[in-house]
């Protein structure tokens, strides 16, 4: 009986010396994925212990999740896994405050010209390997996504109004420069247009890169560097997804504001249909450029401004015609001149 005991005790031991050191594997190997060190600053190693164990907190959360067969989509540890929500908030920063009324987004509706087409649209389309959709882009530690989520469908619709080659255009301009909107604390992506319209153009990226961090706007040199502008931009009806696939085949990508919640930090593939976004008001900006359907389940394809090293290469699906994620809500539309 005793032996049987000390066997027992034995084994839990074990279990839990695996344990850690699976953990303490695993930690590592993130930090050298992600080029993450925490021990070449003071604190005796504080600063480490505090990044692992968030850090394995979500480790349990995505492996957890994982293993539901039943799961549509997948996650993933990545770059933000180690990261607090306050710091992880600074990849998003769509104002929902600026956005329209429910009643302006109602009036759309009445008039807009794409209602009859309906029955045209293809069973799916995809931007993604358009000669006119530029790289991935990185808005980094900087809530500028209002800026990013303008910017591409204005790369793309010039490129394809002026058939040339895609043009990187400047989020920076916007960063420093848009009036009405607040840098790296915020903005809305239509009033992003609205500041490219009024001032003549948007620089190529080229010849003022992105820092992500608010700078002094050399507005005096915009005038030679212009790389594209606006000649209109308008809101399709919102929540109705079939009047969003005929501006989407009309228009061009078009730009969404969406409900971000921990979840989706972490997508790595599949159709993403959590449910700890549905009670969040609208955070983030991206680009819808297609849609399909994937074992029965309608999609969109979304593309995000936190670089490669998150979901498909940059780029997401998301369940569509149920307005996940509010992301039916206010999508607009861009027209180059």
């Amino acid at each position: 009986m005793r032996r049987m005991k000390f066997s027992f005790q034995f084994v839990a031991l074990f279990a839990v010396v695996a344990n850690g050191f699976s953990e303490e594997h695993a930690w590592n190997d993130y930090k050298l994925k992600h080029g993450k060190d925490y021990t070449t600053f003071c604190g005796g190693g504080w600063r480490d212990k505090m990044r692992k164990d968030i850090f394995i907190a979500e480790r349990q959360l995505v492996n957890q999740y994982n293993s539901n067969e039943s799961r549509s989509y997948s996650q993933e540890l990545n770059r933000f896994s180690d990261m607090w929500p306050s710091e992880k908030s600074k990849y998003l920063g769509l104002k929902s405050s600026r956005a329209p009324s429910i009643q302006f987004m109602k009036s759309i509706q009445r008039y807009y010209p794409l209602l009859n087409n309906r029955q045209s649209l293809p069973a799916e389309l995809d931007y993604r390997s358009d000669d006119c959709m530029a790289a991935i882009k990185d808005q980094g530690p900087c809530g500028s996504c209002w800026a990013f989520a303008a910017v591409t469908p204005l790369e793309f619709n010039s490129c394809k109004k002026h058939r040339q080659t895609p043009v990187a255009l400047s989020e920076q301009q916007l960063v420093d420069c848009d009036i009405f909107n607040n840098g790296c604390n915020g903005g809305w992506y239509t009033q992003a247009w609205q500041h490219i319209k009024l001032a003549g153009g948007l620089a190529r990226e080229s010849l003022y890169p992105y820092t992500a961090t608010r700078n002094f706007c050399p507005f005096w040199f915009l005038w030679f560097m212009t790389g594209a502008r606006v000649f209109r931009y308008d809101y399709a009806p919102a929540n109705d997804a079939v009047a969003m696939q005929s501006a989407l085949q009309q228009y061009g990508p078009l730009t969404v504001a969406i409900a971000i919640a921990n979840s989706f930090f972490s997508y790595k593939d599949g159709v993403y249909d959590a449910t700890d976004c549905d009670n969040v008001d609208v955070n983030h900006a991206v680009v819808v450029v297609g849609w399909g359907n994937k074992d029965g389940v309608d999609y969109w394809i979304i593309r995000n401004s936190w670089g490669t090293g998150w979901g498909l290469s940059g780029y997401g699906l998301i369940h569509r015609g149920v307005n996940k994620c509010k992301m039916e809500s206010y999508p607009a539309y861009v027209r180059p001149l």
